[in-house]
């Protein structure tokens, strides 16, 4: 954890300069396979969202009901999705929060799944093309 003043960063919330930030999972389908894409997205919430998090992590008794963000990454492929409203959920205290997208690019993949050259699309978009390791010999 790191620590400045009342700022504070963990791989799990941010806390920074009076905005909240949570750290969340994305998961995309992948059409014809048994596995799905994972991003682990930050969202920004509202201060109420960030210690409502807080409180589930904190006591298993409190039960943390979905709540509203806004998508705080620019995700490879995506990237027209920076800023788009989102919902949290959080069905397992141990886990983060789940991540769904409520309109757009985003919301279309995660709707209808993505193909296998879109998921290596993603891939190169995040400078990892792994797409000359795949040929055949």
């Amino acid at each position: 954890m790191l620590e400045v003043g009342q700022d504070r960063l963990t791989a799990d919330l941010c806390r920074i300069s009076g905005r909240y930030f949570l750290r969340a999972t994305m998961v995309l389908p992948v059409r014809g396979a048994d596995d799905g894409f994972a991003f682990g997205p930050w969202a920004e919430v509202s201060h109420e969202t960030f210690h409502a998090y807080l409180a589930t992590c904190e006591s298993q008794d409190v039960v943390f009901a979905p709540q509203d963000g806004i998508l705080a990454n620019a995700l490879p492929g995506f990237e027209d999705s920076l800023g788009d409203t989102v919902t949290l959920d959080l069905k397992d205290p141990t886990q983060r929060p789940a991540l769904a997208v409520e309109f757009g690019s985003l919301a279309d993949a995660q709707e209808d799944g993505i193909s296998f050259d879109d998921l290596l699309d993603i891939y190169a978009a995040a400078g990892n093309d792994i797409r000359p390791h795949l040929t055949q010999d």
